[in-house]
């Protein structure tokens, strides 16, 4: 089978410049490539730095309600998560 050059590719590691910047360098063009990270290596500078490179960045496993909203509101683009509830949550955090 032949590689699709519009798949989606995830980067499963801990967040820095430095695998933000691997994870950058594996974009082809075509494809969407994304940083998915342990929500607990991530910190709001490195966010800011993957935010301009253009990385998305998922988060996961997270199941407290009050860190999934502030990560949220850092935007990620992807919560892993164990709960069900996650726009129950979000919108609770909104005021919704």
């Amino acid at each position: 089978k032949e590689f699709d050059p519009y798949a989606r590719l995830g980067f499963l590691t801990s967040a820095d410049t430095n695998t933000i910047d691997m994870t950058n360098a594996i974009k082809t063009g075509t494809n969407q490539v994304f940083l998915d990270c342990y929500y607990g290596s991530l910190s709001r500078e490195d966010m800011t730095y993957a935010q301009s490179k253009d990385v998305p960045v998922e988060i996961w496993t997270v199941n407290d309600s009050s860190v999934l909203a502030n990560y949220a509101k850092w935007g990620v683009s992807g919560i892993t998560t164990d709960r069900l509830n996650v726009r129950q949550i979000l919108n609770a955090s909104e005021g919704i």
